[in-house]
């Protein structure tokens, strides 16, 4: 008889089901119980009183609080996203103290937390290309955009500027309390731009993105980007912007176009083809190292559970001053930043 286990995962990825993947790893070893966080909709965390009852509990992205964490019996596996993880080093720092386990699809999120003391272990999704249809068609441009939020339309103008695009195809569905504005006219016109609002089935997105060549990345961060790994797997070009787990994934000018979106620029899409052909062996081979992940990830699960960092009087004082270091460092980034921005506007108007 396999294992009694749980997963508590974040209540939006009923409608997302980010997590599948890994959930669909978990269910060839464990007897699993799903539960739902909707804490971050103003509903509440799943009780330890029930994760209690299971060996092994899996938090994917939601996570309870450190007093409840510390209550849990059981063996403790988290399973963040970049994108909406906190990067204070003093919560790193209280969460070594508990018996935790972290897998990170971020090996940037790896880096940090590791050295502050987390068990972590960094892996990397990949998608099969042979479950999905292949682009083949190179002759034109043809743009597809996901507005999700982060990055809007003004970028896009600034990165695609003046290379010939042929069509554009927008997917209009903002994550939730996501700030968004309508394209202008002279946008439309330009890209030949077609709007999708509302939901769409999965074999209906598919479609959509099938049919153009060219994806542009549609967050600034993300956990894994599952989006992003299917125009990969389609043997599309990606655009996206400079940070994990993007770049991670594309190496501007190999495989993809990288971008700054604090200061976007013209990409040259000459060779767009090439690197798009790049894209799908990079995928193939990155698909043949995740089937080595997996295996890894039920070793690390399977461990016995850890042994938590102590947590200390120095310990506490150490987080105390890491805590007063970060916030001066925050301080002193957004006064460079306003700065900056500040003569970029007396520049302009001289």
């Amino acid at each position: 008889m396999r294992p009694q286990a749980c997963i508590v995962d974040h209540s939006f990825h009923k409608v997302t089901h980010s997590f599948d993947f890994i959930r669909s790893i978990l269910a060839q070893e464990y007897e699993l119980d799903v539960f739902w966080d909707d804490a971050w909709n103003g509903g509440h965390h799943v009780p330890v009183e029930q994760l209690n009852n299971f060996d092994t509990i899996f938090f994917f992205q939601a996570l309870n609080s450190f007093k409840e964490l510390s209550q849990i019996r059981g063996n403790i596996v988290w399973i963040p996203m970049f994108d909406d993880v906190t990067r204070r080093r003093a919560f790193w720092l209280k969460l070594s103290t508990l018996p935790i386990k972290v897998i990170c699809f971020s090996k940037k999120l790896h880096d940090f937390i590791s050295n502050l003391g987390v068990s972590s272990l960094s892996v990397q999704y990949y998608l099969n290309p042979m479950l999905y249809k292949q682009t083949t068609d190179y002759k034109t441009r043809r743009v597809f955009f996901w507005l999700r939020g982060n990055i809007g339309f003004d970028t896009i103008s600034l990165i695609l500027g003046d290379n010939k695009i042929d069509s554009m195809d927008v997917r209009w569905e903002p994550d939730p309390n996501a700030n968004v504005t309508e394209p202008d006219e002279t946008f439309i016109r330009k890209y030949n731009v077609n709007i999708t609002r509302g939901f769409l089935k999965r074999e209906e997105y598919l479609a959509l993105v099938s049919r153009n060549n060219l994806f542009i990345a549609p967050r600034l961060k993300e956990g894994i980007g599952i989006s992003t790994l299917e125009a990969l797997a389609m043997r599309q070009c990606v655009i996206a912007h400079d940070d994990s787990t993007m770049n991670e994934y594309i190496c501007d000018g190999k495989n993809g176009f990288l971008f700054d979106a604090q200061n976007p620029r013209q990409i040259d899409l000459s060779n767009f083809e090439t690197l798009a052909q790049q894209s799908h062996k990079s995928c193939v081979q990155g698909c043949e190292r995740w089937q080595n992940d997996i295996q890894r990830i039920l070793e690390f699960v399977q461990a016995p559970r850890i042994q938590r960092r102590p947590d200390t009087v120095l310990l506490k004082l150490y987080i105390i001053w890491v805590t007063f270091i970060d916030i001066i460092g925050k301080w002193v980034i957004r006064s460079f930043r306003a700065l900056k921005t500040i003569k970029q506007i007396v520049s302009s108007q001289e």
